[in-house]
């Protein structure tokens, strides 16, 4: 597991995020993952990524949105 973080401006940000995992021998599961942050206020952020999967993790590539919140 691996995440490169950069905060570009007050506002926005980017990430890279790769993950490998293996739950069975001879199967190597892989996860990569680009997205962007908006920082709406200091404690708030929302965040957009597209993940792509390799074959041994189910090929489920995709899009997903989030939000946190710092408390």
């Amino acid at each position: 597991y691996l995440e490169l973080d950069w905060r570009a401006s007050e506002q926005w940000g980017m990430f890279a995020r790769q993950s490998n995992w293996s739950l069975q021998e001879d199967l190597n599961a892989s996860q990569t993952d680009v997205g962007v942050n908006y920082y709406y206020l200091p404690e708030i952020v929302f965040k957009a990524d597209y993940q792509l999967q390799n074959e041994d993790a189910g090929n489920s590539d995709g899009f997903n949105l989030g939000m946190g919140y710092h408390f």
